[in-house]
């Protein structure tokens, strides 16, 4: 089964990475890959956000070389995006540039999105405090429980992901 990742959650990968260190994000991409592949789009919105997570620096080229290896490798494969969900997630406060990861979820028949975003939880709770935020990642928010309950398709953080 496909796994969407979302970039929060490469950016940490990427520093764990060059740390040389096991940590919580290498775990979420160790076990997406165990499952099968990680999903994104072939439109390419999914590799610019990556790519514009850890830019300028040595770093974030490093990251660039090693999605294009995976891709090579069908570890990442692209997907044309279904979009069929997208007015409801509107509807919901779901920002433009996180559409993009249902569509793609949607497209690849992912059922599993990883991201520490809370917008595709709930996105009226951005100005929650922190354990407010803890609370509604854990049981689910508006646009995680739709993505359930129409889709099949779970949101779940990295601790989540890996337990």
């Amino acid at each position: 089964m496909s796994t969407v990742i979302d970039t929060n959650c490469f950016k940490l990968f990427q520093e764990e990475r060059v740390d040389e260190r096991q940590g919580t994000y290498y775990k979420v991409i160790t076990r997406a890959i165990d499952r099968e592949y990680i999903a994104i789009d072939d439109e390419g919105k999914a590799l610019q956000e990556y790519n514009d997570c850890c830019r300028p620096s040595a770093v974030g080229l490093n990251l660039c070389d090693w999605i294009a290896d995976q891709i090579v490798n069908k570890v990442i494969v692209m997907f044309k995006m279904d979009r069929g969900a997208e007015k409801e997630l509107r509807k919901m406060g779901v920002p433009s540039p996180d559409l993009k990861w249902p569509a793609i979820a949607l497209g690849a028949k992912s059922d599993t999105i990883v991201t520490e975003d809370i917008d595709l939880f709930d996105p009226k709770a951005k100005k929650r405090k922190a354990k407010e935020k803890i609370k509604i990642k854990r049981d689910g928010g508006c646009v995680s429980k739709f993505l359930r309950r129409q889709y099949g398709i779970d949101v779940v953080c990295a601790e989540e992901f890996i337990a």
